[in-house]
């Protein structure tokens, strides 16, 4: 069966989704970033502070004409000439040369006046850092204005209407909490917006629904994120304290897959991922278990030599194993092994091996030793590493006759998933489908976690693939 999938546009919706989940993984990170924003806008505030201070006066200011001085119309009309010329004469560099020259300074605060609509009211607003200048430049230009506008609207003459007085405290002030909530809100959003970019960037699939549209393949069950307890690392169905939910999501994994292998009357199959961490190596031991447990005869071949955890995920000790074998150092009868479980058999990968695998599985030994195991068993699973990262993955599919792909929610980008798909494709395996990880919404950091735990690696000097850590 091969997918059709193709990557597609950004679903807003999932967007949105993916970005809360992410940043509910964060969020100890936007307590800590909201602390520190705090921390910092509160210093830079008290740092950066500078007082200032206002001082302003209102008045009015009427041409001064005998002739015309009781006339209504004339008064009229010089409001409404005053509420033009005004503004531009405070503004012009004839009135603030005197004031300069009246105060023997070469600078001047922020001077500014506002008008009344109408009428020849105005009030005149002076601002700056030292409150007794302030109050002379105010002086100064009260003064000096009468001078300056008799070249432009002839003799004028300013009213007073509220006398202004030096300033005894600055307009402006530090506000701790104003500064507190501005870093906190700063320090918040910037966690946002990296658990938006994670979001984009990482594209991944959220449940069966968006798993099933992106590769069109069968989704044989979703597994939950479970409990660990006790010194296993990993949950297994045998172990009554994982609850009812996580068996049964196995076993309905278990029913649906063992059907599709029986109608296409194949035994041998691989199990594998995108990426470590997935899960795919307790998918592959509780999917064994169930079916043991069913009457099923059961091989299950830990596969990867570099990090082998099979065995480990049992309860049982490493012993001799595949590496033995396929060195000709063990026979297959010392190398397959019984785990305690009715009907449940074990190859373990034996000696932990670093570059040299690819040869090991290149050899016929290894889809020799598969071929006769057939007659034998009624399944057998395939733990592999995770295919695409290594070159020995591709010998191993060689011998195996369907793959399932196990696929965590929120993990692996889409484009990842769609290449290990089309690696087992290029390989000649049919990928009969997929079973999804870490579905449950009862995740909490710390304390539920998907399955498939603990370090897991892949290096060759020093680089390294994929990292499989607790959630």
């Amino acid at each position: 069966m091969t997918y059709t999938g193709e990557k597609k546009k950004i679903d807003l919706v999932s967007f949105v989704l993916a970005s809360l989940k992410m940043f509910s993984r964060l969020k100890l990170w936007a307590i800590a970033a909201a602390v520190l924003g705090a921390v910092l806008m509160t210093l830079y505030s008290n740092l950066t502070y500078a007082p200032v201070y206002e001082v302003s006066t209102s008045f009015t200011v009427k041409l001064v004409n005998p002739l015309y001085a009781s006339s209504a119309t004339y008064n009229s009309q010089t409001a409404e000439q005053m509420e033009k010329t005004f503004p531009y004469i405070l503004s012009s560099d004839a009135l603030k040369t005197a004031v300069k020259e009246s105060l023997a300074v070469d600078w001047l605060p922020s001077v500014s006046a506002s008008v009344t609509p109408g009428t020849n009211l105005f009030t005149l607003t002076v601002r700056g850092d030292d409150p007794e200048y302030i109050y002379k430049v105010l002086q100064a230009v009260i003064e000096c204005y009468p001078e300056v506008a008799e070249y432009v609207v002839g003799p004028t003459q300013m009213i007073p209407i509220r006398e202004a007085a030096v300033p005894k405290a600055p307009i402006n002030s530090v506000s701790t909490l104003r500064s507190c909530v501005t870093g906190g809100a700063i320090g918040v959003i910037a966690v946002a917006a990296v658990s938006m970019l994670a979001a984009l960037i990482q594209n991944t699939v959220s449940d069966e629904e968006s798993l099933r549209q992106l590769l069109n393949i069968p989704c044989f069950g979703s597994i939950p994120a479970v409990k660990t307890v006790g010194k296993m690392n990993r949950p297994l169905i045998t172990d009554r304290a994982q609850g009812h939910g996580f068996a049964e999501s196995v076993n309905m994994t278990r029913i649906r897959l063992e059907k599709e292998l029986e109608e296409q009357k194949r035994k041998v199959l691989l199990v594998s991922s995108s990426l470590a961490g997935e899960g795919k190596t307790t998918f592959a031991v509780n999917f064994a278990l169930s079916a043991a447990q069913k009457g099923k005869k059961v091989l299950i071949v830990d596969c990867d030599l570099r990090n082998p955890s099979v065995e480990k995920s049992l309860g049982i000790n490493a012993g001799v194993g595949l590496s033995e074998y396929l060195e000709k150092k063990a026979p297959l009868q010392s190398v397959l092994r019984s785990c305690g479980v009715k009907n449940l058999f074990v190859i373990g990968a034996g000696t932990v091996h670093g570059e040299n695998t690819v040869e090991l599985f290149a050899s016929s030994d290894f889809r020799t030793m598969i071929e006769s195991c057939k007659g034998v068993f009624d399944l057998i699973l395939l733990d592999t590493p995770p295919c695409g990262l290594l070159a020995d993955a591709s010998d191993i599919a060689s011998a195996a006759e369907s793959a399932v792909l196990v696929v965590r929610c929120n993990y692996a980008s889409k484009g990842r998933i769609l290449d290990a798909v089309s690696f087992l494709n290029d390989n000649k395996l049919d990928v009969i489908g997929c079973v999804v990880n870490g579905s449950s919404a009862r995740e909490r950091s710390g304390y539920y976690g998907y399955y498939g735990y603990g370090s897991y690696g892949y290096g060759y000097g020093n680089r390294s693939y994929g990292d499989e850590s607790k959630v």
